[in-house]
């Protein structure tokens, strides 16, 4: 499976595997949000935030949103969330802060 591949190389430290639909969007089926060991090392609020930015790529599949939450690798949206939802930015070599 993808996902497993990209989650064991240090690619994502999550994934989901909701199936879109007609139009794009998610089509409403049951799916899964994958995570590695990066996942397991986080604080509980940060892995809340990345269930959460998994969450909003099947919420917003097929639209530009759901691309756009992966601006600078996902660390962007990493941001957004905790400040707005009161959780923690994950700890994750591969983010590098924009300059």
């Amino acid at each position: 499976m993808q996902a497993q591949a990209d989650i064991n190389s240090n690619r994502a430290i999550a994934m989901n595997d909701s199936r879109p639909g007609p139009g794009g969007g998610w089509n409403g089926s049951s799916f899964a949000v994958f995570a590695g060991a990066v996942f397991n090392h986080q604080s509980q609020p940060a892995q809340l935030t990345i269930v959460i930015h998994e969450l909003a790529h099947v919420a917003w599949k097929g639209t530009p949103m759901g691309q756009f939450i992966d601006i600078n690798n996902g660390l962007s949206s990493a941001f957004w969330i905790s400040r707005d939802c009161g959780t923690a930015v994950p700890e994750w070599d591969n983010w590098k802060v924009p300059q």
